[in-house]
């Protein structure tokens, strides 16, 4: 995905990075591969860690609970489930819901590559 938004128009990079949804998408390693500018703010701001590009997606998290979690819906989602659920985080002493998308990434052979998260 990177190598795309890179690829494009200028103007991919801005659309991705424009809205205030919170976008990313990782690798069947977990490697976080792309993110957009609301989810690079987002995550240090719950988690106290920044996200780079590259890192394995979960150690963003500090806690085996949330390392379960995140694993979990990753995983299935690389089986090729798409899954939409809602999920709750602290944000500033404050609890905060949040609608999330996970959903395979395919390549032309229809092979699961990835998992794009909304």
């Amino acid at each position: 995905m990177d190598r795309l938004l890179r690829s494009k128009d200028p103007l991919l990079r801005s659309i991705f990075d424009s809205t205030t949804d919170r976008i990313w998408c990782i690798d069947d390693e977990l490697r976080l591969l792309e993110m957009n500018a609301a989810y690079a703010r987002f995550m240090p701001e719950v988690t106290g860690i920044e996200p780079r590009t590259g890192m394995n997606i979960l150690d963003l998290f500090k806690d085996e609970g949330s390392v379960v979690y995140w694993k979990d819906l990753y995983l299935r989602a690389m089986r090729g489930e798409h899954i939409e659920t809602r999920h709750f985080h602290l944000l500033h002493g404050i609890t905060v819901e949040s609608e999330l998308r996970l959903n395979p990434v395919q390549d032309q052979a229809g092979n699961i590559i990835a998992v794009t998260a909304i």
